[in-house]
């Protein structure tokens, strides 16, 4: 009677390189698509990821290697060149495990070395050994400094006959990204930012954007309400205002160039950021509660909208007449006091 040397022999070898890449692969793409990431995100990702893995055709090389995630300059600009890597690697890893295995397990290798890098990296920020090297004044809240006070209205002025007219004043109004144009809300058949108007009271409802369970960020809804007579909201009529994040850009950058400056060495160029950032300014100006700034720029933490404005900056010092989100906003990591209670404003329902 013979034994089952093979089985055994089986049983007690290690898994191959080929089945650690292909468990993983199954087990982050199940982790993304709980996270339900957007289909722009995904264009995206796989824009990065092509500028490391399809070679150019002078040089027949990728346009980038691995290593240079490093090399970037912004610490978030580096999170997202991994993200993407690992994201299309992933579909890569499971699409070629059957027919080319070592082409799988090179890419496996790949994203090893994106997590080794990335732990190295946050070593050294504890250490103090590697900084960003994007300085403190080189962000898009630079882009505001030497505008005149009435740039905002400047701004809605030269695109008054531009179709993206009323977006440019939602815009204005309430600190939106551009992207949050083409989100939906779940109580809606229509995509868009949603206006409504009751008697002298102007309401903007918003499906937010950077919104994720897993990680408790962002707020999946908000509405701010303004007074009817407020200036930014003059022609604004009820209906559902859409466009793409590209086409509000182009639009602002477009305007904004014939925008002058005072005498400062800032030539940034202005952005829909940019008025994000003087929105942001503004709410920190006035007399509004902490947690409202928060709010109303979609954010879930505290200590998001520090990086956000500046009171310094602050133009035009009248709040919003209310502002409710779905979500409460976490007190601050930093908030010495552990009695802190939120004074947020929260919706029982998620139908806005």
């Amino acid at each position: 009677m013979g034994f089952p040397v093979k089985n055994i022999w089986l049983q007690s070898k290690q898994p191959t390189e080929l089945q650690q890449a292909k468990e993983w692969a199954d087990s982050f793409l199940a982790e993304e698509k709980r996270s339900e990431i957007k289909e722009a995100t995904k264009t995206l990702y796989k824009r990065v990821y092509r500028m490391y893995t399809k070679n150019e055709p002078i040089t027949q090389k990728p346009r980038l290697d691995i290593n240079d995630i490093n090399n970037l300059s912004c610490k978030n600009t580096r999170s997202f060149h991994r993200s993407a890597f690992r994201y299309c690697a992933a579909e890569d890893i499971v699409k070629f495990a059957i027919t080319a295995p070592n082409k799988a397990i090179m890419f496996y290798k790949l994203v090893q070395k994106t997590y080794s890098d990335a732990r190295a990296n946050q070593l050294k920020y504890k250490t103090g050994e590697l900084q960003c090297n994007k300085s403190a004044r080189d962000t898009k809240r630079d882009s505001i400094i030497g505008l005149d006070d009435d740039w905002l209205a400047q701004l809605i002025s030269l695109s008054f006959r531009s179709k993206f007219a009323s977006h440019i004043r939602i815009m204005c109004l309430t600190g939106c990204r551009p992207s949050e144009f083409a989100n939906k809300l779940k109580s809606e058949n229509f995509p868009g930012i949603k206006v409504e108007i009751f008697g002298d009271i102007i309401s903007i409802t918003i499906a937010g954007s950077k919104c994720s369970e897993n990680r408790k960020s962002g707020q999946e809804f908000r509405k701010l309400t303004f007074p009817k007579n407020h200036p930014f909201a003059a022609g604004l009529q009820p209906g559902f205002y859409f466009a793409s994040s590209k086409q509000i850009q182009d639009a602002v950058r477009g305007f904004g160039k014939k925008i002058e400056r005072k005498a400062t060495r800032t030539k940034k160029i202005i952005s829909t950021y940019s008025v994000r950032h003087q929105v942001a300014s503004n709410l920190k100006s006035s007399n509004i509660d902490r947690d409202d700034i928060s709010l109303a720029l979609g954010h879930q933490s505290a200590d998001t909208k520090s990086t956000y404005g500046s009171s310094t900056l602050g133009i035009d010092r009248t709040p919003p007449l209310s502002i409710v989100a779905i979500n409460p906003v976490r007190p601050s990591k930093k908030a010495k006091n552990s009695d802190y209670i939120h004074k947020s404003k929260t919706l029982n329902s998620p139908r806005i």
